[in-house]
């Protein structure tokens, strides 16, 4: 802190006690002249280290829900039957086309929660959804009475909520970048 001398204008330095040895030193001091303890504020807010922490484990946890879901939820049904991913990767009449595009929101889903940054979550999100999106709509040409069950939108949502999170840390690293 500066404080200005009202008559003259001049700026005068602000001393502070050591928090080491007690020693009077300049507030802009970067160590303490006696014993030389650091007085840099190196320790950052709780919130400032809490929120990515927390941002990951919620995209980890996104991540963990939509591949549960498409795997073992219903993600579709045509009439009375139901299927789960397990059902399409299994049953010989499902054509390869919508086996591979679940098979890439399954995949996608996974590489959320080993590269847990902001562009490849936000990747993981957008391509997930798409596949996921392109898949019913060509299983939907097949099969014209087909609808999304809960699995499906279970995944859904944790693919826009993997998306949503990866825009959220992109910011903040730019956000860091540009304060360097």
């Amino acid at each position: 802190m500066r404080s200005r001398d009202a008559p003259s204008g001049r700026l005068f330095m602000t001393l502070i006690k050591c928090a080491e040895c007690g020693k009077e030193i300049s507030d802009t001091a970067v160590t303490c002249s006696s014993c030389g303890h650091s007085h840099l504020q190196t320790q950052s807010t709780p919130n400032q280290t809490q929120i990515p922490t927390n941002i990951r484990w919620i995209a980890k946890l996104s991540g963990i829900v939509i591949v549960l879901s498409l795997i073992f939820l219903p993600i579709a049904s045509c009439g009375e039957m139901t299927f789960t991913g397990l059902d399409v990767f299994s049953d010989g009449n499902i054509g390869a086309g919508i086996k591979i595009l679940l098979g890439v929101s399954i995949l996608f889903a996974l590489v959320s929660l080993f590269l847990n940054k902001g562009q490849s979550l936000i990747w993981s999100g957008v391509i997930g959804l798409v596949s996921l999106a392109i898949g019913y709509m060509k299983a939907r040409h097949d099969v014209r009475v087909l609808s999304l069950d809960i699995g499906a939108y279970i995944a859904g949502i944790g693919f826009v909520v993997l998306a949503f999170i990866g825009s959220i840390m992109h910011m903040r690293n730019n956000d860091e970048k540009t304060a360097k």
